[in-house]
Protein backbone atom coordinates (compact mmCIF):
# COMPACT_ATOMS: atom_id res chain seq x y z
CA UNK A 1 0.00 0.00 0.00
CA UNK A 2 1.53 3.43 -1.01
CA UNK A 3 1.28 4.97 2.27
CA UNK A 4 1.17 8.64 0.69
CA UNK A 5 -1.67 8.53 -1.08
CA UNK A 6 -4.14 6.54 1.05
CA UNK A 7 -7.62 7.89 1.99
CA UNK A 8 -6.31 7.11 5.53
CA UNK A 9 -3.37 9.25 5.17
CA UNK A 10 -5.45 11.98 3.62
CA UNK A 11 -8.04 11.76 5.95
CA UNK A 12 -5.93 11.82 8.57
CA UNK A 13 -3.65 14.62 7.08
CA UNK A 14 -6.82 17.05 7.01
CA UNK A 15 -8.13 16.20 10.64
CA UNK A 16 -4.65 17.43 11.81
CA UNK A 17 -4.77 20.17 9.91
CA UNK A 18 -8.37 21.09 11.50
CA UNK A 19 -7.07 20.30 14.97
CA UNK A 20 -4.02 22.56 14.66
CA UNK A 21 -5.89 25.15 12.50
CA UNK A 22 -7.05 27.15 15.80
CA UNK A 23 -7.99 31.22 14.53
CA UNK A 24 -6.19 32.22 17.09
CA UNK A 25 -2.85 31.04 15.32
CA UNK A 26 -3.91 33.07 12.51
CA UNK A 27 -2.68 36.33 14.37
CA UNK A 28 1.30 35.02 14.90
CA UNK A 29 2.15 35.00 11.09
CA UNK A 30 0.34 38.34 11.02
CA UNK A 31 3.00 39.19 14.31
CA UNK A 32 5.95 37.89 12.49
CA UNK A 33 5.25 40.10 9.42
CA UNK A 34 4.50 43.26 11.00
CA UNK A 35 8.22 42.89 12.45
CA UNK A 36 10.19 41.69 10.28
CA UNK A 37 9.65 43.58 7.12
CA UNK A 38 12.35 43.10 4.36
CA UNK A 39 13.74 40.70 6.78
CA UNK A 40 10.81 38.14 6.48
CA UNK A 41 12.32 35.54 4.65
CA UNK A 42 14.86 34.89 7.55
CA UNK A 43 12.44 35.24 10.27
CA UNK A 44 9.72 32.53 8.07
CA UNK A 45 12.56 29.40 8.98
CA UNK A 46 12.06 29.69 12.66
CA UNK A 47 8.76 30.34 12.32
CA UNK A 48 8.00 27.04 10.43
CA UNK A 49 10.59 25.22 12.65
CA UNK A 50 8.60 26.07 15.97
CA UNK A 51 4.94 26.08 14.62
CA UNK A 52 4.96 23.05 12.23
CA UNK A 53 8.73 21.40 12.95
CA UNK A 54 7.25 21.04 16.51
CA UNK A 55 3.81 19.85 16.49
CA UNK A 56 4.85 17.22 13.81
CA UNK A 57 7.52 15.87 16.63
CA UNK A 58 5.22 16.16 19.32
CA UNK A 59 2.44 14.00 17.68
CA UNK A 60 4.73 11.26 16.47
CA UNK A 61 6.30 11.12 19.96
CA UNK A 62 2.67 11.00 21.76
CA UNK A 63 1.72 8.27 19.04
CA UNK A 64 4.36 5.66 20.01
CA UNK A 65 2.68 6.00 22.94
CA UNK A 66 -0.54 5.38 21.79
CA UNK A 67 -1.50 8.75 22.14
CA UNK A 68 -1.46 8.20 26.03
CA UNK A 69 -0.33 11.96 27.20
CA UNK A 70 -0.35 10.59 30.89
CA UNK A 71 2.52 8.05 30.17
CA UNK A 72 4.48 10.55 27.94
CA UNK A 73 4.76 13.02 30.81
CA UNK A 74 5.47 10.14 33.26
CA UNK A 75 8.58 9.53 32.01
CA UNK A 76 10.42 12.05 33.57
CA UNK A 77 8.89 11.06 36.89
CA UNK A 78 5.63 10.77 38.46
CA UNK A 79 5.49 14.21 40.46
CA UNK A 80 7.40 16.50 37.53
CA UNK A 81 5.63 14.56 34.79
CA UNK A 82 2.07 15.24 36.61
CA UNK A 83 2.66 18.43 37.66
CA UNK A 84 4.40 19.18 33.80
CA UNK A 85 1.16 18.01 32.50
CA UNK A 86 -1.39 20.07 34.56
CA UNK A 87 0.95 23.23 33.36
CA UNK A 88 0.34 22.01 29.79
CA UNK A 89 -3.19 21.51 30.28
CA UNK A 90 -3.69 24.67 31.52
CA UNK A 91 -1.96 26.71 29.33
CA UNK A 92 -3.58 25.13 26.26
CA UNK A 93 -7.02 25.33 28.21
CA UNK A 94 -8.39 28.03 30.22
CA UNK A 95 -5.12 29.88 31.27
CA UNK A 96 -3.88 31.11 28.34
CA UNK A 97 -5.05 29.43 24.23
CA UNK A 98 -9.34 29.49 25.74
CA UNK A 99 -9.01 33.17 26.24
CA UNK A 100 -6.98 34.51 23.82
CA UNK A 101 -9.42 32.80 21.62
CA UNK A 102 -12.07 34.93 23.25
CA UNK A 103 -10.27 38.35 23.29
CA UNK A 104 -9.54 37.73 19.37
CA UNK A 105 -13.28 36.98 19.12
CA UNK A 106 -13.59 40.40 20.80
CA UNK A 107 -11.50 41.80 18.75
CA UNK A 108 -13.43 40.93 15.79
CA UNK A 109 -16.36 42.32 16.90
CA UNK A 110 -14.99 45.53 18.24
CA UNK A 111 -15.45 47.44 15.15
CA UNK A 112 -19.43 46.56 14.56
CA UNK A 113 -19.72 47.30 18.58
CA UNK A 114 -17.87 49.72 19.97
CA UNK A 115 -19.33 50.57 22.99
CA UNK A 116 -18.93 46.42 24.36
CA UNK A 117 -16.90 45.89 26.95
CA UNK A 118 -14.18 43.28 26.82
CA UNK A 119 -15.77 42.38 30.44
CA UNK A 120 -19.19 42.28 29.12
CA UNK A 121 -18.54 40.48 25.78
CA UNK A 122 -16.34 37.63 27.71
CA UNK A 123 -19.43 36.74 30.01
CA UNK A 124 -21.67 37.02 26.85
CA UNK A 125 -18.92 34.49 25.31
CA UNK A 126 -18.73 32.02 28.30
CA UNK A 127 -22.88 32.07 27.96
CA UNK A 128 -22.51 31.26 24.09
CA UNK A 129 -19.78 27.93 24.62
CA UNK A 130 -21.71 27.01 27.37
CA UNK A 131 -24.94 26.69 25.29
CA UNK A 132 -23.13 25.33 22.41
CA UNK A 133 -21.41 22.62 24.54
CA UNK A 134 -24.56 21.59 25.51
CA UNK A 135 -25.67 20.90 22.21
CA UNK A 136 -21.94 20.14 20.92
CA UNK A 137 -23.17 17.03 19.01
CA UNK A 138 -25.49 19.73 16.88
CA UNK A 139 -23.75 22.56 16.80
CA UNK A 140 -19.94 21.76 15.73
CA UNK A 141 -20.53 19.78 12.80
CA UNK A 142 -22.44 22.57 11.77
CA UNK A 143 -20.18 25.22 12.18
CA UNK A 144 -17.61 23.02 10.89
CA UNK A 145 -19.07 22.68 7.69
CA UNK A 146 -19.94 25.45 7.06
CA UNK A 147 -17.18 27.90 9.05
CA UNK A 148 -14.10 25.73 7.32
CA UNK A 149 -14.67 26.61 3.57
CA UNK A 150 -15.47 30.74 4.34
CA UNK A 151 -12.28 30.84 6.69
CA UNK A 152 -10.00 29.35 4.42
CA UNK A 153 -11.59 30.66 1.02
CA UNK A 154 -11.36 34.04 3.16
CA UNK A 155 -7.96 33.33 4.58
CA UNK A 156 -7.39 32.10 0.68
CA UNK A 157 -8.70 34.95 -0.74
CA UNK A 158 -6.52 37.57 1.80
CA UNK A 159 -3.44 36.01 0.75
CA UNK A 160 -4.18 36.50 -3.24
CA UNK A 161 -5.24 39.54 -2.61
CA UNK A 162 -2.36 40.55 -0.53
CA UNK A 163 0.34 39.26 -2.66
CA UNK A 164 -0.53 40.63 -6.10
CA UNK A 165 -1.37 44.32 -4.67
CA UNK A 166 0.19 47.12 -6.47
CA UNK A 167 0.36 48.78 -2.98
CA UNK A 168 2.57 46.12 -1.39
CA UNK A 169 6.29 46.57 -0.72
CA UNK A 170 8.86 45.11 2.16
CA UNK A 171 9.66 47.97 4.43
CA UNK A 172 13.57 47.89 5.67
CA UNK A 173 13.84 46.32 8.84
CA UNK A 174 15.60 47.41 12.26
CA UNK A 175 16.67 43.24 12.58
CA UNK A 176 18.96 41.55 11.18
CA UNK A 177 18.72 38.45 9.36
CA UNK A 178 19.81 36.29 13.07
CA UNK A 179 17.36 38.07 15.50
CA UNK A 180 14.67 37.98 12.43
CA UNK A 181 15.13 34.16 12.47
CA UNK A 182 14.82 34.06 16.53
CA UNK A 183 11.62 36.01 16.73
CA UNK A 184 10.56 33.22 14.10
CA UNK A 185 11.90 30.95 16.77
CA UNK A 186 9.37 32.84 19.47
CA UNK A 187 6.49 33.52 17.56
CA UNK A 188 6.09 29.94 16.95
CA UNK A 189 6.62 29.18 20.65
CA UNK A 190 3.83 30.82 21.21
CA UNK A 191 1.28 29.05 18.95
CA UNK A 192 2.22 26.54 21.74
CA UNK A 193 1.07 23.66 19.26
CA UNK A 194 3.47 21.49 20.68
CA UNK A 195 1.82 21.03 23.48
CA UNK A 196 -1.56 21.27 21.25
CA UNK A 197 -0.21 17.88 19.78
CA UNK A 198 0.54 15.73 22.52
CA UNK A 199 -2.91 16.02 24.25
CA UNK A 200 -3.86 16.08 20.48
CA UNK A 201 -1.90 12.61 19.67
CA UNK A 202 -5.12 10.45 21.59
CA UNK A 203 -7.79 11.84 18.78
CA UNK A 204 -5.32 10.66 15.93
CA UNK A 205 -4.56 7.67 17.67
CA UNK A 206 -7.90 6.71 17.80
CA UNK A 207 -8.84 7.97 14.57
CA UNK A 208 -6.18 5.50 12.93
CA UNK A 209 -7.46 2.56 15.13
CA UNK A 210 -10.90 3.27 13.80
CA UNK A 211 -9.75 2.87 10.38
CA UNK A 212 -6.84 0.11 10.49
CA UNK A 213 -8.32 -3.51 11.25
CA UNK A 214 -7.34 -4.96 14.23
CA UNK A 215 -4.56 -6.66 12.93
CA UNK A 216 -3.13 -3.83 10.90
CA UNK A 217 -3.31 -1.82 14.24
CA UNK A 218 -0.80 -3.85 15.87
CA UNK A 219 2.06 -3.66 13.34
CA UNK A 220 2.79 -0.10 14.66
CA UNK A 221 4.96 0.17 11.45
CA UNK A 222 1.99 1.26 9.86
CA UNK A 223 0.94 3.46 12.00
CA UNK A 224 4.20 5.12 12.56
CA UNK A 225 4.46 5.54 8.51
CA UNK A 226 0.55 6.92 8.21
CA UNK A 227 1.28 9.06 11.25
CA UNK A 228 4.32 10.52 9.46
CA UNK A 229 2.31 11.06 6.15
CA UNK A 230 -0.25 12.39 7.27
CA UNK A 231 1.57 14.87 9.78
CA UNK A 232 3.56 16.02 6.58
CA UNK A 233 0.47 17.02 4.84
CA UNK A 234 -1.34 18.63 7.65
CA UNK A 235 1.86 20.46 7.73
CA UNK A 236 2.05 21.36 4.70
CA UNK A 237 -1.00 22.71 4.27
CA UNK A 238 -0.74 24.83 7.52
CA UNK A 239 2.44 25.99 6.56
CA UNK A 240 0.96 27.69 3.06
CA UNK A 241 -0.86 29.38 5.23
CA UNK A 242 1.54 30.73 7.84
CA UNK A 243 4.22 31.78 4.98
CA UNK A 244 1.24 33.77 2.73
CA UNK A 245 -0.04 35.70 6.07
CA UNK A 246 3.31 36.56 7.04
CA UNK A 247 4.39 37.52 4.14
CA UNK A 248 0.75 39.45 3.56
CA UNK A 249 1.65 41.45 6.72
CA UNK A 250 5.38 42.24 5.70
CA UNK A 251 4.31 43.75 2.21
CA UNK A 252 1.51 45.74 3.74
CA UNK A 253 2.96 46.70 7.27
CA UNK A 254 2.41 50.37 6.86
CA UNK A 255 -1.29 49.51 7.05
CA UNK A 256 -1.44 47.60 10.38
CA UNK A 257 1.97 49.80 12.03
CA UNK A 258 1.00 50.30 15.54
CA UNK A 259 -1.95 48.26 15.21
CA UNK A 260 -2.25 45.48 18.17
CA UNK A 261 -1.66 41.72 17.39
CA UNK A 262 -5.64 40.77 18.17
CA UNK A 263 -6.73 43.36 15.61
CA UNK A 264 -4.66 42.76 12.95
CA UNK A 265 -6.53 40.21 11.02
CA UNK A 266 -9.72 42.56 10.96
CA UNK A 267 -7.83 45.51 9.68
CA UNK A 268 -5.92 43.77 6.67
CA UNK A 269 -9.45 42.31 6.02
CA UNK A 270 -10.82 46.00 5.33
CA UNK A 271 -7.97 46.78 3.84
CA UNK A 272 -7.67 44.29 0.87
CA UNK A 273 -11.35 43.27 0.88
CA UNK A 274 -13.68 46.25 1.97
CA UNK A 275 -16.36 46.44 4.44
CA UNK A 276 -18.47 43.58 3.07
CA UNK A 277 -16.37 40.80 2.24
CA UNK A 278 -14.06 42.04 5.38
CA UNK A 279 -16.55 41.55 8.03
CA UNK A 280 -17.31 38.16 7.12
CA UNK A 281 -13.61 37.26 6.73
CA UNK A 282 -13.56 38.42 10.79
CA UNK A 283 -17.01 36.73 11.68
CA UNK A 284 -15.78 33.52 10.35
CA UNK A 285 -12.46 33.81 12.36
CA UNK A 286 -14.90 34.92 15.45
CA UNK A 287 -17.04 31.65 14.75
CA UNK A 288 -13.09 29.89 14.65
CA UNK A 289 -12.34 31.09 17.56
CA UNK A 290 -15.88 30.34 19.20
CA UNK A 291 -15.28 26.43 18.14
CA UNK A 292 -11.86 26.39 19.36
CA UNK A 293 -12.46 27.24 22.81
CA UNK A 294 -15.62 24.76 22.92
CA UNK A 295 -13.14 21.71 21.55
CA UNK A 296 -10.71 22.41 24.32
CA UNK A 297 -12.54 23.27 27.00
CA UNK A 298 -14.52 19.99 26.38
CA UNK A 299 -10.82 18.18 26.47
CA UNK A 300 -9.63 20.49 29.45
CA UNK A 301 -12.60 19.37 31.46
CA UNK A 302 -12.35 16.06 30.48
CA UNK A 303 -8.73 16.03 31.41
CA UNK A 304 -9.87 18.00 35.00
CA UNK A 305 -12.69 15.10 35.31
CA UNK A 306 -10.32 12.65 35.32
CA UNK A 307 -7.48 13.44 37.53
CA UNK A 308 -9.83 14.74 39.87
CA UNK A 309 -12.13 12.17 40.02
CA UNK A 310 -11.80 10.90 43.82
CA UNK A 311 -13.67 14.03 44.21
CA UNK A 312 -16.76 12.44 41.81
CA UNK A 313 -16.69 16.20 39.83
CA UNK A 314 -19.48 16.13 37.45
CA UNK A 315 -19.14 16.47 33.74
CA UNK A 316 -20.67 19.75 33.23
CA UNK A 317 -19.90 21.45 36.70
CA UNK A 318 -15.68 20.94 34.92
CA UNK A 319 -17.46 22.62 31.99
CA UNK A 320 -18.63 25.59 33.98
CA UNK A 321 -15.25 25.62 36.04
CA UNK A 322 -12.93 25.75 32.66
CA UNK A 323 -15.28 28.66 30.93
CA UNK A 324 -15.39 30.42 34.00
CA UNK A 325 -11.59 31.09 34.83
CA UNK A 326 -11.59 31.41 30.62
CA UNK A 327 -13.87 34.33 31.02
CA UNK A 328 -11.34 35.70 34.12
CA UNK A 329 -8.57 35.88 32.12
CA UNK A 330 -10.03 37.11 29.21
CA UNK A 331 -10.35 40.39 31.06
CA UNK A 332 -6.84 40.48 31.17
CA UNK A 333 -6.60 41.64 27.63
CA UNK A 334 -4.13 39.98 24.62
CA UNK A 335 -1.13 41.71 25.91
CA UNK A 336 -1.34 41.06 29.71
CA UNK A 337 -2.06 37.22 28.67
CA UNK A 338 0.97 36.83 26.37
CA UNK A 339 3.18 38.77 29.32
CA UNK A 340 2.35 35.74 31.00
CA UNK A 341 2.01 33.33 28.69
CA UNK A 342 5.26 33.85 26.67
CA UNK A 343 7.66 33.24 29.95
CA UNK A 344 6.02 29.95 30.61
CA UNK A 345 6.07 28.76 27.46
CA UNK A 346 9.89 29.95 26.80
CA UNK A 347 11.35 28.12 29.85
CA UNK A 348 9.06 24.97 29.41
CA UNK A 349 9.25 24.49 25.95
CA UNK A 350 12.65 23.55 25.38
CA UNK A 351 12.28 21.01 28.42
CA UNK A 352 9.31 19.43 26.24
CA UNK A 353 11.10 19.32 23.25
CA UNK A 354 14.20 17.53 25.11
CA UNK A 355 11.13 15.12 26.27
CA UNK A 356 10.06 14.60 22.86
CA UNK A 357 13.02 13.72 21.53
CA UNK A 358 14.13 11.43 24.34
CA UNK A 359 10.60 9.48 24.47
CA UNK A 360 11.22 9.21 20.64
CA UNK A 361 14.31 7.64 21.08
CA UNK A 362 13.07 5.40 24.07
CA UNK A 363 10.17 3.79 21.74
CA UNK A 364 12.37 3.29 18.67
CA UNK A 365 15.77 2.77 20.01
CA UNK A 366 15.53 2.17 23.70
CA UNK A 367 17.08 4.93 25.14
CA UNK A 368 16.67 4.98 28.31
CA UNK A 369 18.33 8.80 30.17
CA UNK A 370 14.99 11.05 30.02
CA UNK A 371 14.83 12.52 33.59
CA UNK A 372 18.56 14.42 33.33
CA UNK A 373 18.53 15.60 29.84
CA UNK A 374 15.14 17.30 30.60
CA UNK A 375 15.98 18.49 34.61
CA UNK A 376 19.52 20.14 32.48
CA UNK A 377 17.81 21.61 30.04
CA UNK A 378 15.06 23.10 32.27
CA UNK A 379 17.44 24.68 34.32
CA UNK A 380 19.55 25.71 31.85
CA UNK A 381 16.45 27.42 30.36
CA UNK A 382 15.68 28.98 33.75
CA UNK A 383 19.04 30.17 34.57
CA UNK A 384 19.12 31.87 31.62
CA UNK A 385 15.64 33.82 31.53
CA UNK A 386 17.02 34.88 34.98
CA UNK A 387 20.23 36.49 33.60
CA UNK A 388 18.75 37.37 30.28
CA UNK A 389 16.00 39.59 32.58
CA UNK A 390 19.06 41.18 34.63
CA UNK A 391 20.71 42.43 31.64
Amino acid sequence: MNILFSRTTWMTGLAIFSMFFGAGNVVFPLVLGQMAGDEIFSALPGLLLTSIGGPLLGLFGTILYKGDYKAFFSRTGKVPGYLLMLVCAGLLGPFAVMPRCVVLTYASFHTYFPNLSLFNFSLLFGIVALACIAKRDTVLPLLGYWLSPVLLGSLTLIIYLGMSSSEGSLQPSTQNSLEAFGNGLLVGYDTMDLIASIFFAFTVWKLLREQFQDAEIKDSRIVKQTTIAAGCLGGIFLGLIYVGLSLVAALHSPVIDNIPPESLLTTLSFHLLGPLQGGIATIAVALACLTTVISLGVTFAEVLQKELSRFQMPYFVAIILVMLCTTIFANLGFSQLMSIIHPIVSICYPSIIVLTLCNIMHELYGWKTVKLPVFITFAATLALDFFTRLG
